[in-house]
């Protein structure tokens, strides 16, 4: 859920059981890409937010190589459009 406070923008996602490797540089990887195409800030922030979540419903198990995120690229594609 994304709102708009006193101090700027506030997205929040649910937070997911375990500890998984890469959902930061996942997530400014997302963040980074979307701001270049052309997306608000706010809009980047919730995407990347999203795709993370995403990955980690994928991810069968904690790992030291990280999300499974691959199986979410078609919805990011999606999104990107």
């Amino acid at each position: 859920t994304g709102f708009l406070t006193q101090d700027g923008f506030l997205y929040q996602a649910d937070k997911l059981p375990g500890h998984y490797h890469g959902t930061g540089d996942l997530f400014a990887a997302v963040f980074a890409g979307a701001t270049a195409q052309g997306k608000k800030l706010e809009d980047a922030a919730a995407l990347a937010a999203n795709f993370v979540e995403r990955a980690l419903q994928n991810t069968k198990k904690e790992t030291p190589f990280g999300v499974e995120f691959e199986t979410s690229l078609p919805w990011l594609w999606e999104q990107m459009q």
